[in-house]
């Protein structure tokens, strides 16, 4: 979750407190070209852009996609127009107010513009954008690509990056000192960049995206380990006379449940290793060799080099398969500083809290709504 004010975490539950409450919800779109800002528009009702939505997933290397309900008068005409898709960025920020308690602006997109359509004189236009990671993907190596053996996972997932956006920053928040041999390359084929860095995260039991914090020169990333069930928790939702539910859709189901990950050891001087990740909790309705079986997956990369990285790798993987026999679509207040991934406390039936990771939800640009929809997975209560 976004942290306010600099991360106090006294302004930080003041601000999650005042979203059960009266409060206003605005945000605003900056249009940019050739590093300079050509555009900036409130994005609410009678305004040349009236109404849009992010979308955010925890599933995808491109976290987020926005559209828009704009004037058609914005349809592009040159290179270089508000909405053009040869080159201009979006940035849009929201910001949440009650009285004279105003919050700084909360970055909830950046990104390039991909399609600006229109129905000739029907007076509106519709706007889509995706975030930097779409261009990481769309730029492969065009020729077979050696590892860069002695260099650590994280610099060589931040040089790929920065091969395409030359002044971009990539955070990195997993404090691994893996590094590579020369055991392995990469293809030059669609996509090869992005695969490449998925093989890179998956040896460090980490995910990498695109911050909404920037779209000109080239973004902000960050290399993070995956959410799991033992993070500590970014928001509880209050209930009684503040709670934020508005809706709640519960489901419970068998389907895409793993409670082991075989994961492939591979060396040039040793057999081929598979090292078992288990969900062996006992008090786990999907635990493995429980009522619900051996429900067994496999994983592999390149670059996990021995049962130690395997063991990190494989948890990284358990912790997006735990929780999903056990999902729930939260209709709730719009929360511009929540990120996929996020712990969230959400009320149990027995009034217990249940501990749930956000992995997508749809923020609306405008007050009306003022509610967004969150699908969620879950345990069965606590935060093992």
């Amino acid at each position: 979750m976004w942290q306010v004010r600099g991360g106090d975490p006294i302004e930080q539950q003041r601000f999650l407190d005042l979203l059960a409450q009266s409060h206003s919800y605005g945000t605003t779109l900056r249009s940019w070209y050739g590093g300079k800002l050509i555009g900036e528009v409130t994005i609410q009702e009678g305004s040349p852009v009236e109404s849009g939505s992010v979308r955010v997933t925890g599933l995808n290397r491109e976290r987020r996609g926005l559209t828009l309900n704009a004037a058609e008068a914005l349809y592009p005409m040159n290179q270089g127009d508000m909405f053009s898709p040869y080159g201009n960025w979006l940035t849009v920020v929201g910001t949440i107010a009650s009285g004279l308690l105003v919050y700084d602006e909360i970055p909830i997109f950046a990104g390039k513009v991909m399609r600006p359509s229109r129905t000739k004189n029907s007076g509106s236009m519709t706007v889509t954008a995706v975030d930097p990671m779409w261009q990481v993907n769309r730029e492969p190596f065009e020729a077979i690509r050696r590892v860069p053996a002695g260099a650590s996972i994280p610099d060589t997932i931040a040089g790929l990056i920065v091969e395409v956006f030359p002044a971009a920053v990539v955070y990195d928040r997993t404090n691994s000192e893996t590094v590579l041999d020369e055991a392995a390359a990469w293809d030059a084929q669609e996509g090869s960049r992005g695969a490449a860095i998925d093989q890179l995260a998956a040896a460090i039991g980490a995910e990498v995206f695109a911050l909404p914090t920037r779209a000109w020169p080239g973004g902000e990333f960050v290399i993070r380990p995956v959410p799991a069930f033992g993070n500590p928790i970014a928001w509880t939702l209050p209930t009684g006379a503040g709670a934020v539910i508005d809706n709640d859709d519960e489901e419970q189901t068998g389907e895409n449940i793993v409670n082991r990950w075989m994961v492939l050891v591979e060396r040039a001087d040793q057999p081929p290793l598979y090292v078992p990740v288990t969900d062996d909790v006992p008090s786990s309705p999907t635990r493995y060799g429980g009522p619900i079986g051996h429900l067994t997956d496999f994983m592999s990369s390149p670059f996990i080099r021995d049962a130690g990285q395997a063991m990190i790798a494989g948890q990284a993987r358990l912790a997006r398969s735990v929780g999903a026999a056990r999902s729930r679509r939260l209709r709730m207040v719009a929360n511009p500083a929540m990120d996929a991934g996020d712990i969230l406390g959400v009320p149990g039936e027995d009034g217990a809290t249940e501990y749930h990771i956000a992995d997508e939800f749809e923020l609306p640009l405008t007050p009306d709504p003022p509610t967004m929809e969150a699908a969620t997975r879950s345990t069965t209560g606590g935060n093992p």
